[in-house]
């Protein structure tokens, strides 16, 4: 931005409002939009002038078009262009001298440098290729074998392409021989591909119930080998199986479920499902509690699906109870609380009043509860009971309740 006037001594100029100079250029700027203000010596600033930087055009560039020579008469030409920057434009041609005139004639074939200056000095290069006209006919033929080709007495044995060239009395091109020599001389390679299904297998149409190889030869267009395919057909059966530790059980019992099969799989899914909190488990352990058919899901290394089963039947113990009440009064009747029956090995039991609070625990089942903590009488009312029972058979039983402690 260059300021015109006001001009003169005492004046300082400002593009920002905040900064003044004496001087009346502003060089450097980014495109924008600026508020000139002038400050007199007695410290007036006149009104902000708004001035607009603008981003200017692209630089130049050369567009071109080009008549080709003929054989030999020095008769191509170049018409020269120009877009962007600023006009008007000067050209120059290899390095000469620039100017207004933007043909140049009389070129022979060849690359040719040429180039653009606009009104603000700036330059640009580019290369401009002047043809040869050329009226020569092509011939083109074909030869083709699998390991070598015998042509015009020469022995080739990779593929190219034979090249002859005729000529006019002045030199010119006249007729272009072309001679494509195709040579499959690559040895065939071996493909090998894997087909897997479960319980069959249909490949190019054909049916597999068991694995099997089966081999194949690609030949190329000129009759070689190419590819010799070998594809291996895997038809694994996926068999799931669901066995129970137990079964029938009793009410209470710790069961063992395992699933298994002949080739590696992984579990998707048991059912019911909000038995199982480990969907993907291959081995699972309940209480069993009611009669149920229990199903699990499973999927083989292969994608296979298959779906095992099984009906959990689960009996009353009958030879095993435990009391819903009891009196400690040491009248020698119901004074103790304990599981009953002649069945129990062993096992753990646990105490809890209203509150939460553990008030008695023991290893030994048998010895029971006689309603007191610490060595004094607890008051009646209403106890949580938790036992860990191992019946003389192995199995387990896991019990939670309420006791009722009357006197």
């Amino acid at each position: 931005i260059t300021i015109t006037a006001p001009t003169g001594t005492g004046f300082t100029y400002s593009i920002d409002g905040s900064s003044y100079q004496t001087g009346t250029a502003f060089i450097g700027l980014a495109p924008s939009t600026y508020n000139v203000t002038v400050k007199n010596s007695e410290g007036c600033i006149s009104a902000p002038t708004t001035v607009t930087v603008n981003q200017p055009n692209s630089t130049a560039t050369v567009t071109a078009t080009t008549v080709d020579e003929e054989c030999g008469k020095n008769n191509g030409s170049i018409t020269a262009g120009g877009t962007g920057g600023t006009a008007p434009y000067a050209f120059r041609l290899n390095n000469g001298t620039f100017g207004q005139n933007n043909i140049f004639n009389n070129l022979g074939a060849g690359s040719y440098n040429l180039t653009i200056k606009d009104a603000g000095g700036c330059t640009y290069d580019t290369t401009i290729v002047v043809k040869q006209i050329k009226n020569a006919a092509t011939q083109s033929a074909s030869i083709s074998g699998c390991n070598r080709v015998i042509f015009n007495g020469v022995t080739y044995t990779s593929s190219t392409i034979a090249r002859d060239t005729l000529r006019t009395i002045s030199g010119c091109d006249s007729i272009y021989g072309l001679t494509n020599i195709t040579i499959q001389n690559t040895p065939a390679v071996t493909q090998a591909l894997t087909v897997s299904g479960c319980d069959s297998v249909v490949f190019n149409s054909i049916t597999y119930t068991t694995s099997a190889v089966v081999r194949d030869t690609l030949k190329t267009t000129l009759g070689c080998d190419s590819v010799y395919v070998v594809t291996n057909i895997n038809v694994t059966p996926f068999g799931l199986s669901l066995t129970a530790s137990v079964n029938p059980v009793s009410a209470g019992t710790a069961v063992i479920l395992s699933t298994s099969s002949s080739i590696p799989y992984q579990v998707i899914a048991w059912e019911p499902a909000q038995l199982f909190s480990l969907q993907k488990a291959s081995t699972q352990k309940i209480t069993a509690d009611s009669s149920r058919r229990i199903k699990v899901i499973a999927e083989s290394i292969t994608g296979c699906i298959d779906t095992a089963e099984l009906y959990l039947e689960v009996r009353e113990q009958s030879d095993f109870f435990i009391p819903n009440a009891f009196s400690p009064n040491s009248d020698g009747k119901n004074d103790l609380f304990l599981p009953m029956g002649t069945t129990i090995a062993k096992g753990k039991m646990r105490i809890f009043n209203q509150w939460g609070e553990l008030i008695f625990a023991t290893d030994n089942i048998t010895k029971g509860w006689d309603g007191s903590y610490k060595g004094k009488p607890q008051p009646l009312g209403i106890y949580v009971y938790e036992m860990h029972i191992i019946m003389l058979n192995g199995s387990e039983i896991t019990r939670k309740g309420f006791v009722n402690l009357i006197r």
